[in-house]
C-alpha cells in the first residue's frame, strides 16, 4: 500500500480545516480500475501463474472507486462534511459498497495527538510534553519503522505490543497506558482516534518452536480500552463493542511458491482507524478530567497489536 507514505507525508500547518484518508481495498488489482487493463499484470505464460481467482471483480473494484471518489468531491467541492463518515468508516456506507474487505485511515486538523511515536526512541515518551506511555506484563514493547512485504520503507513508526497468559497461572493482566501529568479535557463529548493493526503471533516466539498448526491459527484480537479521571472515576468498553479489527491479511501473488518469494513477505502491516465516541460508552457522561487511557489485553490470551496515531478531538464545530 505505497500510497499510505503520501498519506503519512501530509501534515496540517494552519487554522483552517483539512483532512487526508487511505483506504486499502483486500484483494483488489490495480488494473480494475479501469475498463482496459484487466485482471492481469503480465502477459503468456506469466500470466497462467497469476493467482487471479481471489480476486474481487472490476464491477464491484470500480463502484468503491466511484462512492469515494464522489464521496471526496462532495466533500471538498460542495464542503459537505457529512461525507466524512465514509472516509473514516466504510460500514457507514455498507450498502453503497460491494461485500469486501476495506480499512480506512483518517485524520483532520480538528485532531490532537497524544502519541504517533515520530518524535525521539523513548518508550516512555509521547507526542505531547505532558504524555507519558509505560506497559505491563507484555512480552512485546517496542517501537519500530515499518515495512512492506518488499522490506521497503512505509516511512511511518508504530508502537508494537505482545502479550500471552497463555500458560500463565499468576492472572495477571498485560496493559499499556497513557498517563498525563496535567489532566486532559476529554468528557462525553470527545472522541479519541486510535490506529490499529494486527501484528505477527510469531514475535512471540522462536520461529524454531511453532508447529506447523500454530502458524496458521491466528485468534482475532480483542481487548479493553479504560479511561480513567483525575476523580478517580473509570469507565471501559470492548473494541469488539466498537468494532472488530482486522485480522492479517495475507495476499498469495502466484499460483507456485517459488514465485511468490520474489514478492517478499505474504502480509504487510495495514492499519485502520478506530473511531470511538465516548458518548456510546456507557457511564461515560461521569467523567471529567482524564488522566490515564489504558489498553488492557483481557480478552485475547495471546497477540500481537500495532498502535498508531492515538488522539482526540471534540463531537462537531470546525
Amino acid at each position: 500500500f505505497f500510497g499510505f507514505r503520501q498519506y503519512q507525508r501530509v501534515k496540517f500547518t494552519d487554522s483552517s480545516f483539512y483532512f487526508k484518508s487511505g483506504l486499502y481495498v483486500h484483494r483488489a488489482n490495480h488494473g480494475q480500475f479501469n475498463s482496459e487493463w484487466g485482471r492481469m499484470d503480465a502477459g503468456p505464460p506469466h500470466s497462467w501463474l497469476l493467482n487471479i481467482n481471489p480476486l474481487i471483480s472490476a464491477e464491484e473494484q470500480q463502484q468503491i472507486a466511484k462512492v469515494y471518489v464522489s464521496a471526496f468531491a462532495e466533500a471538498v467541492l460542495h464542503k459537505d462534511l457529512n461525507y466524512l463518515s465514509i472516509f473514516k468508516n466504510s460500514y457507514s456506507v455498507a450498502d453503497w459498497l460491494p461485500k469486501a474487505t476495506l480499512l480506512n485511515t483518517y485524520s483532520d486538523s480538528k485532531t490532537q495527538y497524544f502519541a504517533n511515536f515520530e518524535e525521539d526512541i523513548d518508550l516512555t515518551s509521547g507526542s505531547q510534553k505532558n504524555v507519558t506511555l509505560q506497559s505491563e506484563f507484555l512480552k512485546i514493547w517496542r517501537e519500530e519503522t515499518l515495512q512492506y512485504r518488499d522490506k521497503d520503507t512505509q516511512a511511518n513508526n508504530a508502537v508494537v505490543l505482545g502479550w500471552d497468559v497463555s500458560q500463565d497461572s499468576t492472572k495477571q493482566k498485560p496493559l499499556y497506558h497513557l498517563s498525563f501529568s496535567k489532566s486532559v479535557d476529554i468528557d462525553s463529548t470527545t472522541i479519541l482516534f486510535i490506529s490499529m493493526a494486527s501484528g505477527n503471533p510469531a514475535d512471540l516466539k522462536s520461529k524454531n518452536t511453532l508447529t506447523k498448526k500454530q502458524k496458521q491459527k491466528e485468534m482475532p484480537i480483542n481487548f479493553t480500552i479504560q479511561l480513567q479521571d483525575s476523580l478517580g472515576q473509570q469507565v471501559q468498553v470492548e473494541l469488539n463493542a466498537l468494532k472488530k479489527l482486522t485480522p492479517r491479511l495475507k495476499i498469495q501473488f502466484e499460483k507456485l511458491n517459488l514465485l511468490q518469494k520474489s514478492y517478499g513477505d505474504i502480509w504487510e502491516p495495514t492499519f485502520e482507524t478506530v473511531e470511538i465516541p465516548l458518548s456510546r460508552i456507557k457511564n461515560a457522561t461521569v467523567l471529567r478530567n482524564i488522566k490515564n487511557i489504558r489498553f488492557l489485553f483481557d480478552r485475547t490470551k495471546s497477540g500481537v497489536l500495532m498502535l498508531d496515531d492515538i488522539g482526540w478531538q471534540k463531537e462537531g464545530g470546525l
